[in-house]
């Protein structure tokens, strides 16, 4: 499961408050139907709920898979999630949540994709380099990575509860 940019951008105006599809379409500035098959992806895979209420649709976060997100926030309130779950960027934080340290090499992704993404997460605090082609997790950007982890976790594993249904 990789989340697309739009997606992560549905997940950032979900942060703080319940939204309508109307109001999340006017924000993102997108066509209801493409919000729509958007967020029935999300909702399948646990990461909203949605609510409806008379004509309208009312989507929130699931709380559920949301626990923890308010201490990621206190510690880096710059951080938005469309920062953390896009492309290859959870898979990365997942991985490096638990080494020390770990070069280019470890990692199994381009070389171009890995300096991209981990150069990003250096801009955004959570990835240093002590020395030169050697990275390591923050130790206060840990929770960050656990929080990525135990999302995406719970969205595998709604997805996967849909295919085990499907099948039965």
């Amino acid at each position: 499961m990789k989340l697309t940019k739009r997606e992560a951008q549905v997940l950032d105006c979900l942060v703080e408050k319940k939204a309508t599809l109307k109001e999340i379409a006017k924000a993102l500035k997108m066509k209801a139907p493409n919000l729509t098959r958007l967020v029935k992806r999300l909702g399948h895979f646990g990461l909203i709920s949605i609510a409806k209420t008379g004509r309208s649709k009312v989507v929130s976060l699931d709380p559920s898979a949301w626990f923890g997100l308010s201490t990621v926030k206190s510690d880096f309130p710059q951080l938005k999630l469309s920062d953390i779950f896009t492309g290859y960027t959870p898979f990365l934080l997942t991985f490096i949540k638990t080494r020390e340290s770990f070069v280019l090499k470890d990692l199994d992704l381009s070389p171009a994709t890995s300096k991209r993404i981990l150069a990003r997460l250096r801009r955004l605090g959570i990835v240093s380099m002590p020395k030169k082609g050697v990275y390591r997790i923050r130790g206060e950007a840990k929770h960050v990575a656990g929080f990525c982890r135990n999302v995406f976790m719970m969205a595998h594993s709604a997805e996967a509860r849909v295919e085990i249904e499907f099948l039965d």
